[in-house]
Parts: structure tokens; C-alpha cells; sequence
């Protein structure tokens, strides 16, 4: 940006420079001196000048605009099974894990199992000795009808995402196991509002029936429409996604699917993992960007795996899903 405004500098200076005789001769009246050389006039006028300094800011301000609006942020949902201070002491499997967070911008993590709430810092603080200290999180408390609860987590990437709130589902009928958990969130000149739910596997199906109302009263909370992103592990079997029982959520001119039956979220190559949005939210995302992470594809991962003896099932009964979104597309932005 500097070298740009420099540039703009040096240009509309050096054309003054030359203008400077013409300016100065007319407001003195000076009469000019004569001499025996031959001499080139050019003759520059004020609109000339105008329309180079205008042309040399709106050439900046284009490329400025490119370089914020190109920015991309990956998103996703990764159920950490059974995640408390047993797996937190397992240094190669949290070696691991750190990792993978790095792949993402923002995380959304279930079924953290930590009553003593030591878990969730903890890991936070993996992450950001790897990581300079980039990462925040927002979580919510410990959800859940039994005595098995569970928190949600976002982890996220605080020079490029910033949380104006988070808020649990006021679930009054009592339709979830564990109340979805709610984060509103801005990226560049872009928000989204990020809904995360763990379904209980005998549930499931209403359970998923029931998010139409997590997503009204998203929108409700926000005041206005809103771009709203719900993802995580609905244990959503090829067998539960039917047009017939599904009809709210498979209406294309409402949600989008991003997620779908060919893609395996688990182990056992199960899709139960989703992520589905709103159509609105489309302005945002990129095409082709929805799958599942593959983390132990990678060179470093497949290093700590084989050396430590590690296998997948250590980490997760389920691989971490992802999606990516282009901020400076959203024409709804939330009003804080």
C-alpha cells in the first residue's frame, strides 16, 4: 500500500513540476527570458492533472479492494470423540490435533467431556505455542440431559475472525440432548452466524427436524436475516436424508447442503457429519471448497502417526469436516 501511494505521489509531483512555469508565468505575469536555444514547449492543462491524480487513486483504492475481498477463511466442525483430560494427556495424539486446528480459521469442537473445565484452555494453549498465540475461543457450558455432558467450542483465528456473540438455543420444548451453541462472527467485510449441534443417535431425526427452529431464532437475535451456517455431527445416516421427512431443510430455495451421503465423515465411512447454510450465504462461499479433512494424508501427521504408533481411532471416530468462505460478498451485514 505504501510503494502504491508513493507511486501516486512521485507521478502527480513529477507532472507539477513540469506545470510549474506555466502556473507561475501566468499568476506573475513574468515576462520570459530570451535566448538563443531551441526549445521544445509542452503544454499540460489543469484537466490533464485532475484526471492523472484521479485515475492514479482509483487504480490504488481497485487494488486495495482485490486484495481485502481475496481474502478466504476455512471453516468447519470436528466431534473430538470423548475429549477430556485422558486424550489431553496423550502428547503425540494432541500433537495431532493441534495440527489439524491449523488447518481451519474457525472450528467449531464437540463433545468435550471436562467437568473440572480444564480441557478446553489447555488445548488453547497448544494451539497458540504452535501457532503465536493467534487462536481465541468461545465455548459454551457443560449441555446435556444426563450426566455425561458435553461442551461446544469455537476455535478461531483472531486476525482474520472476530466474535460479536455467542449464545446458547433457548430450547424450551426441550427437543435437543445438548442445546445447540451459537457464535456470530465477522470476517473482513463479511459475518455469518455459525450454529453447532452434537444430535443423540437415537434422536437424531427429530432432532435434525427441529434445527429450522435453531435457525429462526438465530435470525431472530440478530435482528434481521442473516447468514447462518449450522454444521457438526447430527449422526445423520444416508438412511435419515429423505425428501419426504426432510422437506423444510431440503427446500434448495431456503438451505444448501454442503455436506452430502458421498462424502464419509467417520471411520466406518458414515456421512454423520454435515454442515448445511442458508441460501443467502452462498454470496460467500466457494465452490467445490465442502469435504471431509483427510489429516492423515499429511506428511507431518503421517510422521507422528508412525513413529508414535498412533492410529486414527486415537484421535477421533470421525474426521474433521471443512468449507471455505471469500469475505466482501455479503450484502446483509449484521448491525452490532
Amino acid at each position: 500500500m505504501n510503494r502504491i501511494k508513493k507511486a501516486a505521489a512521485i507521478t502527480v509531483t513529477a507532472i507539477l513540476i513540469g506545470l510549474s512555469p506555466f502556473f507561475f508565468g501566468y499568476q506573475c505575469k513574468a515576462k520570459p527570458i530570451e535566448k538563443n536555444v531551441t526549445t521544445t514547449t509542452t503544454t499540460v492543462s489543469t484537466t490533464t492533472v485532475e484526471t492523472t491524480l484521479q485515475e492514479n487513486i482509483a487504480s490504488t483504492q481497485e487494488t486495495l479492494e482485490k486484495k481485502i475481498e481475496g481474502m478466504k477463511i476455512t471453516a468447519g466442525a470436528f466431534n473430538i470423540q470423548i475429549f477430556g483430560q485422558s486424550k489431553l494427556a496423550k502428547k503425540e495424539v494432541m500433537e495431532i490435533l493441534v495440527d489439524i486446528v491449523g488447518k481451519y480459521d474457525i472450528l467449531a469442537v464437540q463433545e468435550v467431556r471436562d467437568i473440572e473445565g480444564v480441557v478446553i484452555p489447555s488445548f488453547l494453549e497448544m494451539i497458540n505455542k504452535e501457532y503465536n498465540g493467534i487462536y481465541k475461543v468461545v465455548a459454551s457450558e457443560p449441555l446435556g440431559r444426563s450426566t455425561s455432558k458435553e461442551n461446544y467450542a469455537f476455535i478461531y483465528n483472531s486476525q482474520k475472525i472476530n466474535i460479536i456473540k455467542s449464545f446458547v438455543y433457548d430450547d424450551v420444548n426441550d427437543d435437543f440432548e445438548r442445546d445447540p451453541f451459537i457464535v456470530v462472527a465477522r470476517y473482513g467485510k463479511s459475518d455469518a452466524t455459525f450454529i453447532v449441534v452434537h444430535t443423540k443417535p437415537a434422536d437424531a431425526p427429530s432432532e435434525i427436524d427441529n434445527l429450522v427452529k435453531v435457525i429462526a431464532y438465530a435470525d431472530a437475535r440478530n435482528g434481521e436475516d442473516s447468514d447462518i451456517i449450522t454444521e457438526g455431527d447430527f449422526n445423520m445416516a444416508p438412511t435419515y436424508y429423505t425428501l419426504t421427512r426432510y422437506t423444510e431443510l431440503m427446500n434448495k430455495d431456503k438451505y444448501v447442503m454442503l455436506i452430502t451421503n458421498e462424502m464419509k465423515t467417520t471411520l466406518s465411512g458414515k456421512p454423520f457429519d454435515r454442515a448445511f447454510m442458508t441460501k443467502s450465504a452462498l454470496e460467500d462461499y466457494v465452490d467445490g471448497s465442502a469435504g471431509a479433512y483427510e489429516y492423515f494424508q499429511e506428511q507431518e501427521i503421517i510422521k507422528i502417526m508412525q513413529e508414535n504408533n498412533v492410529e486414527k481411532k486415537d484421535v477421533s471416530d470421525h474426521l474433521p469436516i471443512l468449507y471455505q468462505l471469500e469475505e466482501g460478498h455479503d450484502t446483509d451485514l449484521i448491525k452490532n
